[in-house]
């Protein structure tokens, strides 16, 4: 079972630009350490493909 924490860093595989994340927030978790991979998480971009023009947030 796959556990995330808060700042945990996560390798993002899609199209936006981004290389890889950190999760600073589980959303609906007030007493909860882990968010597991079916959950919904608040991210931050770490680090981004360099010489990407179509990231704009």
């Amino acid at each position: 079972m796959i556990q995330i924490s808060i700042s945990t860093h996560l390798n993002v595989a899609d199209n936006s630009g981004a290389r890889e994340l950190m999760c600073i927030q589980i959303i609906g978790a007030s007493n909860r350490r882990y968010a597991h991979i079916h959950e919904v998480i608040v991210v931050v971009i770490e680090d981004v493909v360099p010489n990407c023009n179509y990231l704009y947030l």
